[in-house]
């Protein structure tokens, strides 16, 4: 749909005295940062129409592998034509109804990476593809063969409708790897795309560089034993290393890699899949490798309701393996037995986040004391029962936490009398305090924050994540007291505002926690996303 603007409302929608060029030059500045950008399109039409050429323009580097880079690759489909989306159901594939967008945001792009393409098809395969087999397809891979038409289909789309890339980056990960090489030669108007090219980077080694890796999918059991073998080259190079949906025979091929990887600091696993894991599956993984290995930052993050498992059989061999040495831990899905292992195998932790459910073991109480190093400290819980069994486990909480935290987040059934009573006891001093669940954050909770403030002294932050929740009420209340913006608190009930500004006057306030780069800011990976979604205007 095009919106057609005339030259005097442009300059009533550009603030003054900015011309549209100096406005248009402002927003660009802003490229690298697509969160900014993406609240730019939502303040009027003109803002919207210059921000998304710009969000567009290199939205595989910001989204190159992963789930949401298939966000990215949803969109082009529904900017295809509609012949075109019906060769891809003829190939077997349901897509959703095509629906008119906005903007055609194929022609917006400007910067191309092949590595970071293939990945972002790759994870729409993974994530958002739903397959129709024929019977004669049965035997046929149809991941595969889809991925590499799809390929194509994409690569035709971006080119043809290009208005010429500035930069080029074709990636090549070696002589025996002919998977992921794109052809970019063969895409429609491939010359007309690569007139204006300004920066052209070519990869290709065998990859004895390599800092970080992300591996979102094996296409078989052959590749993943290969990929695995390769790493053993990457032994003094690699620092960084994630997985998607590892499954217990990929598991069983990482760690006997994992101690010869002298300079990794960083494992990060986003979800389990194992159909058959039993309670000998620890000891069968431990068998295979005992060497300790040098990681200092573990993570592990549910992202899938659907295949749910008992994660403390992937998780404890590595704790065991890591030989106190790790320093970060983030873990979901947190059981009794796996807190203890934590205390065994992880005595010098500095920072600790841990999702339980639906109550606080009591275990947790003997592994705060035993960890005399720690500075940060998350706790979760998704239950929306009362988080603490007793009073007493409420003190053995409470009394646990070591004097040498200074930050402190939970989203629990914490309300103001338990907060209260919880940081009377607590012996830490607290600079941080971040609170994950909004919906307790009314007066009386103010109030015992702001006594906090004024007796101990130390408190500097103040962290309240929005999740649509002010008070006790939700964003279906309709009330004209609720407002939506960087002040969703302030006009909340009465008395909340008169005590916010009293805590701004003591602590920094901040309502918004939420930062995907950093495991440790608040709730992991709930943000709002500029790939999912087109944009409406009004």
């Amino acid at each position: 749909m095009t919106v057609a603007i005339e030259e005097n409302t442009l300059q009533n929608l550009i603030p003054t005295p900015l011309t549209f060029d100096c406005f248009e030059e402002t927003l660009s500045h802003l490229i690298d940062s697509p969160k900014t950008l993406y609240s730019c399109i939502l303040v009027n039409r003109l803002w919207c129409r210059t921000a998304i050429p710009l969000l567009w323009s290199h939205p595989f580097e910001v989204h190159g592998f992963g789930e949401r880079s298939s966000d990215i690759i949803q969109t082009y489909i529904s900017c295809l034509p509609e012949d075109e989306r019906q060769l891809l159901i003829d190939e077997g594939l349901d897509l959703p109804p095509s629906t008119p967008l906005l903007f055609d945001y194929s022609k917006y792009l400007q910067s191309f990476d092949s590595a970071f393409f293939t990945g972002a098809i790759m994870s729409w395969l993974t994530t958002r593809a739903n397959y129709r087999l024929e019977s004669d397809k049965d035997e046929e891979d149809p991941d595969l063969y889809t991925y590499t038409y799809l390929v194509q289909l994409i690569g035709n789309l971006l080119f043809s409708h290009s208005k010429g890339l500035r930069d080029l980056d074709l990636v090549h990960f070696g002589d025996d790897d002919d998977s992921l090489i794109t052809d970019i030669a063969t895409f429609d108007d491939a010359s007309k795309a690569l007139s204006r090219l300004e920066k052209f980077q070519f990869d290709y080694s065998a990859q004895k560089g390599v800092r970080e890796l992300v591996i979102v999918e094996f296409w078989s059991p052959y590749v993943a034993e290969i990929l695995f073998n390769s790493l053993i080259c990457q032994w003094k190079s690699l620092t960084y290393l994630r997985f998607h949906q590892l499954d217990k025979d990929q598991f069983r091929l990482l760690l006997p890699i994992l101690p010869t990887l002298i300079n990794l600091e960083t494992l990060q696993f986003l979800g389990f899949n194992s159909e058959n894991e039993n309670d000998d599956m620890i000891k069968s993984l431990l068998d295979i490798s005992n060497e300790p290995i040098n990681i200092k930052h573990l993570y592990y993050h549910f992202i899938d309701e659907r295949l749910h498992l008992d994660a403390q059989n992937f998780i404890i061999p590595i704790l065991q393996m890591s030989n106190n040495n790790l320093r970060t831990l983030y873990l979901d899905d947190v059981t009794p037995f796996l807190i203890q292992q934590i205390g065994i195998n992880c005595r010098y932790l500095t920072h600790l986040s841990l999702t339980v459910t639906p109550e606080i073991p009591d275990l947790l109480f003997s592994l705060l004391i035993s960890l005399q190093n720690l500075v940060h400290f998350s706790l979760y819980s998704n239950s929306t029962e009362c988080t603490f069994s007793s009073t007493d486990s409420l003190i053995q909480f409470s009394e646990a936490i070591p004097e040498c935290l200074k930050y402190f987040g939970f989203k629990l059934d914490f309300e103001s009398l338990i907060l209260g009573f919880f940081l009377k006891q607590c012996k830490a001093k607290l600079q941080v305090l971040a609170i994950y669940r909004s919906e307790f954050v009314d007066a009386a909770f103010l109030d015992e924050l702001i006594k906090y403030a004024k007796e101990v002294g130390s408190l500097k932050k103040i962290m309240i994540n929005w999740d649509g929740v002010i008070g006790g009420k939700t964003d279906d209340d309709t009330s004209d007291d609720l407002y939506y913006g960087d002040d969703e608190f302030e006009n909340g009930e009465d008395g909340v505002r008169e005590r916010i500004e009293i805590l701004k006057t003591m602590v920094n306030v901040v309502y918004n926690i939420v930062d995907p780069s950093h495991p440790f800011s608040g709730p992991s990976m709930e943000y709002i996303d500029p790939w999912n979604q087109d944009i409406t205007l009004s």
